[in-house]
């Protein structure tokens, strides 16, 4: 089981993003051998609007908003008051951002291993989930 951190599938949607392979191939095994997915609703908006933004183009934003919205074995969880009070805790606890607090939270609460290209993110819950980068999670694999 996974949780995605949204930079995962903007680094598989843009070439110029150094982990941009191996997103994909994450991505792909991930569909491929029907692994559950666990990510937060945030996902779909964040994912959608970095690619809008870094792209300037409307289209592949909303494109990538309907595919990761209908993405196979993955289930979406919304903000509600468990997921949010564990998501200020682990905030407040690790000193995370508020959306990166947001995927720490699914993950813990569903204990899955988080897949991200953050570092600051991966450092800072190291002891509290598992987080690997895309490669890692690849040569793990291996």
């Amino acid at each position: 089981m996974l949780t995605l951190d949204a930079n995962v599938f903007v680094a598989a949607e843009i070439r110029s993003e150094p982990d941009h392979e191996s997103a994909r191939r994450v991505i792909a095994i991930a569909v491929e051998q029907g692994l559950r997915l666990h990510l937060p609703w945030l996902a779909v908006v964040e994912a959608s609007v970095a690619i809008g933004r870094r792209l300037g183009d409307a289209d592949p934003a909303v494109r990538l908003a309907a595919e990761l919205a209908d993405m196979p074995g993955a289930t979406f969880h919304p903000l509600d008051r468990t997921l949010a009070l564990l998501a200020a805790t682990m905030g407040a606890e690790c000193r995370l951002r508020g959306a990166d607090a947001v995927y720490a939270a699914v993950a813990r609460k569903h204990r899955t291993c988080m897949i991200t290209c953050d570092e600051e993110l991966r450092s800072r819950t190291a002891g509290v989930i598992e987080a690997l980068t895309p490669s890692e999670w690849l040569k793990k694999r291996a």
